[in-house]
């Protein structure tokens, strides 16, 4: 809805070679529907290039000559339809639009060019250089009129889309006469030159307002149009040499998007190339962390296998000390029952106690090696440790005087099962070497706990050491003490006899 339009330019770049400005356009489209209104108007401008003519013209701006081709890449593509050199004199096409239509354009579109590089032609193959263009409503063309034609004066002429809008007229009937066709340089067969005559055209569209109306009509020509790859029916098929021919304003909106859409490409591909290079950095770290968590796990089952390996070897030092400390005091018993039985083979009654001794620690001797080998998967094994040191002391200590004071709190309890076996073996052992070592008649037990610390004293009224250092410390004590995680220590008794200290945590 306007009368006229003005472009104003209130900033321009200088051009490089000269730092001079100018302002120019290939085509100014002013659109009302699909109708460009701007073709054929008036146009003035404020200053003109000094040639004044040529390019830059400024009647060029409205010609309806667009310097594009349409390569809309939608639908197949179809080839241009290109005449046989024997055109005969003023060739014709013709079409009848199967009924009057009031036409008011034309669009011509040249034959492709996009094939040879460098272009084998300025774009104006088979374009006639003049051209006239009837209308009429009876078949014979007796009422004909010519209602457009189009001169070729210079290579500004031709575009590779050209409109034509005229006074509208309704026609049914439309002729295109070449009053003066393309012609191209050639020879005959005998070498001589010869001029070749062409008409050529990707295709013709006539509308009625936004219609093609001779789109899909057949089309007849005046002389030979029949090659096989270039068929005259190409001419109204709606499709060029890139594919679907569009209403010009969709394919300008296209154009606009396209040219939108180049804009932001770059700034996409930057985008991309930085989430690229972020996911690359995550997938680095990514590879790092399942390295690690790789050597993780094979750390992970080394240090497994490696405690396992101890755990195997902790419990065979526990089987071995349970069977040296449970098996040596009762086979060193049946040692030295059998010496006294050898000494009363005059006494049958005190030799049959003897025996019957005998039997009963060698049973008890069996029952001790079921212990030690079931004795960490025995549930609830010394859980009243008190009761259990109790019954122990009164076991092997039958014919000594013994006391136990008990000091330790309700935390012995609440020690590991076997740990609290192994506490338990090292006071059984300390019992046994006074046994075997000491030769003492009196012992004195006193286990003491304050907090998460533990004092085990056992002390007997014996024959003591010579010096009292750690190397008079027996090696079963030792062994279960590293056991319990805890540190011996063995000294004489300022009574006389030998005092075992044993410091650990519970």
């Amino acid at each position: 809805e306007a009368s006229w339009i003005r472009i104003e330019a209130t900033l321009l770049s200088s051009r490089a070679y000269d730092g001079q400005y100018n302002l120019q356009f290939s085509e100014i489209l002013i659109y009302s529907g699909h109708h460009n209104v701007a073709l054929s108007g008036t146009v003035r401008i404020s200053s003109e290039q000094r040639a004044g003519s040529g390019g830059w013209h400024k009647d060029n701006l409205i010609n309806g000559y667009l310097p594009y081709f349409m390569d809309a890449a939608e639908g197949e593509k179809s080839l241009a339809f290109v005449s046989e050199h024997q055109l005969g004199n003023a060739p014709t096409i013709s079409f009848d639009l199967e009924a009057t239509h009031e036409i008011d354009r034309i669009h011509l579109h040249t034959v492709e060019q996009g094939d040879t590089v460098p272009q084998a032609f300025p774009g104006d193959f088979g374009i006639p250089r003049w051209l006239q263009m009837q209308g009429a409503n009876q078949a014979d063309f007796s009422d004909a009129e010519v209602f457009f034609e189009f001169r070729v004066r210079n290579s500004m002429n031709i575009a590779p889309i050209m409109e034509f809008p005229f006074k509208p007229s309704t026609y049914r009937y439309l002729r295109f006469i070449a009053k003066e066709p393309y012609f191209l340089e050639g020879f005959r067969d005998d070498g001589t030159p010869m001029e070749i005559g062409r008409i050529g055209f990707a295709e013709i569209e006539v509308f009625s307002g936004d219609t093609n109306v001779a789109l899909a009509k057949t089309p007849r020509a005046s002389f030979d149009a029949t090659p096989i790859d270039r068929n005259i029916n190409a001419l109204t098929d709606g499709r060029n040499f890139y594919g679907n021919i569009l209403p010009l304003r969709v394919w300008m909106t296209q154009l606009a998007k396209r040219h939108d859409l180049e804009i932001e490409r770059p700034m996409i591909e930057l985008e991309l190339e930085n989430r690229y290079n972020r996911q690359e950095g995550r997938l680095r770290v990514l590879s790092w962390i399942i390295a690690a968590l790789f050597v993780g796990t094979v750390l992970f089952y080394l240090t497994n296998r490696f405690l396992r390996q101890r755990a195997i070897f902790n419990l065979r030092n526990r089987i071995a000390a349970d069977l040296h400390d449970e098996l040596g005091a009762n086979l060193h018993a049946v040692s030295m029952l059998g010496e006294l039985a050898s000494n009363a083979k005059e006494d049958p009654e005190k030799m049959g106690g003897l025996v019957e001794r005998m039997r009963n620690l060698t049973q008890r001797t069996s029952e001790a090696v079921k212990y030690c080998t079931n004795i960490l998967e025995t549930p609830g094994l010394y859980e009243d440790f008190e009761d259990a040191m109790i019954r122990n002391a009164d076991r092997l200590l039958s014919d000594l005087n013994h006391k136990l004071v008990f000091e330790a709190e309700d935390t012995i309890t609440k020690m590991r099962a076997g740990k609290r076996i192994d506490l338990f073996l090292f006071y059984k052992e300390c019992l046994i070497n006074i046994i075997r070592h000491s030769g003492a008649t009196e012992v004195e037990t006193k286990l003491k706990t304050e907090g998460k610390k533990l004092h085990l004293q056992v002390s007997d009224n014996g024959s003591g050491f010579e010096n009292s250092t750690e190397n008079h410390i027996p090696v079963s004590l030792k062994r279960r003490a590293k056991l319990l995680g805890g540190k011996v220590a063995i000294e004489n008794a300022q009574t006389g006899g030998a005092e075992i200290h044993l410091f650990m945590q519970i």
